[in-house]
């Protein structure tokens, strides 16, 4: 009992700390208009932070997946990022495998991206910030939404 009592606080503790560490981030990314100009193109880098904070990957600090960003304010480009750096078959340290992502690989839609064609990747569907869920009916992937996802 004394155990589980003692991961609880390690996981509370850690969450409260991801909290603190994100703040720093939304003093930025949290302003709605946020972003930068790339080919003559606006490109939006607004997280709200509502959305975020219910997302399944609100436990953690940004620089969980933004690993490259040393110091806020990051004036450099951070490197693309991608789902199977944490979520593969194996991984014990927080990221659930139960839809084998690894299997993606394997899709209609990384065969046509592997030849350069453009298809969906992870974050087209289950999108990058607001990871909720598939039973979640606020979902991106809630089976009621897959049909407009896919088709629409």
């Amino acid at each position: 009992m004394k155990v589980w009592i003692l991961i609880f606080f390690v996981l509370i503790a850690n969450q409260a700390n991801s909290q603190l560490k994100n703040q720093r981030c939304f003093v930025c990314h949290g302003v709605k208009n946020f972003g930068i100009v790339e080919q003559g193109k606006f490109k939006s880098l607004y997280v709200s932070r509502e959305d975020f904070e219910a997302s399944v990957h609100s436990k953690f600090a940004c620089v969980s997946c933004h690993v490259d960003v040393r110091v806020i304010p990051h004036l450099t480009k951070p490197r693309k990022i991608h789902c199977l750096q944490c979520h593969f078959e194996g991984n014990v340290v927080g990221a659930p495998v139960t839809a084998k992502p690894e299997k993606y690989k394997e899709s209609v839609h990384a065969k046509a991206v592997a030849k350069g064609k453009n298809a969906p990747d992870c974050k087209d569907c289950h999108t990058v910030h607001y990871v909720r869920k598939p039973e979640d009916p606020n979902s991106s992937v809630y089976k009621t939404r897959v049909p407009e996802l896919c088709g629409g």
